[in-house]
């Protein structure tokens, strides 16, 4: 508070987008960024960031060289910590077989790809996922079931 009421306006702006409070997840989420001792630290589910190819980094934006990547701590279904990291290609090459080797069979119900670069990021169980994405299907079936009612009471309505 000391800090911020120190600075102007557009001091301000430039803090919090160099330096943010929270920054998305690949599954579109707001995370929480805390900063200790100076190194930005945000902890999540590890499947919410599946498909990512790079670390978050925090610091200046018109010097990528000086932007700091955010330490990762990267959560089980269950928000018991799995690893942490500010790597995340590496994590994903290294670690990470070993990590969805343990935890495929204490979490089954949530994916565990082999390639978790190419995969989409979730919160979800993959039960949910599946009757997520089948809601568009079944919203097509039920759009063809109105049609053919609609049809049989026209023809009901001319006798």
């Amino acid at each position: 508070d000391i800090l911020q009421s120190s600075l102007s306006y557009n001091q301000m702006i430039q803090l919090n987008r160099e330096f943010p409070t929270n920054i998305d997840s690949p599954d579109g989420s707001k995370i929480p960024v805390a900063y200790v001792d100076g190194m930005p630290m945000a902890s999540a589910k590890l499947q919410q960031f599946f498909g990512s190819e790079s670390t978050p980094k925090v610091g200046p934006l018109h010097n990528k060289n000086e932007q700091i990547p955010v330490s990762l701590s990267l959560l089980s279904p269950g928000g018991k910590p799995l690893a942490q990291t500010s790597d995340l290609p590496f994590f994903w090459k290294e670690v990470y077989p070993q990590v969805r080797a343990e935890m495929r069979g204490r979490y089954p119900k949530h994916p565990w790809p082999e390639d978790p670069i190419n995969a989409s990021p979730t919160k979800r169980t993959k039960n949910q996922e599946m009757s997520h994405q089948g809601n568009d299907v079944s919203s097509t079936k039920n759009d063809k079931q109105d049609k053919r009612k609609n049809k049989k009471n026209k023809k009901r309505k001319k006798k």
